[in-house]
């Protein structure tokens, strides 16, 4: 007697099992786009947080944008605005940093302490 052979056949999911497995994959790569997102956000968006002491001083004409980010008040936008404004003519004191928009007297009281003038021999 020969034997039939009977086709192959693989067992069949049910029907709710795809749409379940769908929104569970879906959800998962949004989960993890998400959570890369604000991990590269966060990133971008860290600040230099370490506080400047008294004998460490920066002068406003010879710093660079990121040294300048730590002086308090002062952020990359500002910092940037100082490093440019460098070029164009250098602050002989700190209240001539107030030419620099968003920079006023209260800032300027703020960051006094941190700042050295070189030609003035501090």
């Amino acid at each position: 007697m020969t034997e039939q052979a009977i086709p192959y056949q693989c067992a069949t999911p049910s029907r709710t099992a795809g749409p379940i497995l769908y929104t569970a994959s879906t959800a998962f790569v949004i989960g993890l786009v998400i959570v890369l997102w604000s991990g590269f956000v966060a990133v971008r968006a860290v600040r230099c947080d370490v506080e400047l002491t008294a004998p460490e001083r920066i002068c406003p004409n010879t710093a660079t944008a990121p040294s300048l980010m730590r002086l308090p008040g002062v952020g990359r936008v500002r910092a940037m605005d100082i490093v440019k404004a460098q070029s164009d003519s250098p602050f002989d004191s700190a209240a001539e940093l107030e030419r620099i928009r968003g920079i006023g007297p209260k800032t300027v009281e703020n960051i006094e302490p941190y700042l050295i003038f070189e030609n003035r021999g501090q």
